[in-house]
């Protein structure tokens, strides 16, 4: 669990970063990495310094990834149901 926002951050096989709001109890998608190739998500980190930030590994095919997302950017999806 995040320690400032009281969320949970998920990701899989789907390529789609999802944060669970442990407040408001909904979940929204973060990011989506979805490519025609298989594209997961392998490990979900909180900076320990900010809480607006995640570095986030993910595989597409043979490469490795890891990406720094800031999470006051808006991403344009609908809310997954609850």
């Amino acid at each position: 669990m995040h320690s400032e926002r009281k969320a949970i951050y998920t990701g899989g096989l789907d390529g789609l970063v999802v944060r669970y709001d442990m407040n408001a109890h909904k979940s929204t998608i973060i990011m989506e990495r979805r490519r025609p190739q298989i594209s997961k998500i392998n490990a979900i980190l909180e900076n320990p310094h900010n809480p607006n930030l995640l570095l986030v590994s993910s595989v597409e095919q043979a490469e490795h990834n890891l990406l720094l997302h800031d999470l006051r950017e808006k991403y344009d999806s609908p809310r997954l149901a609850s």
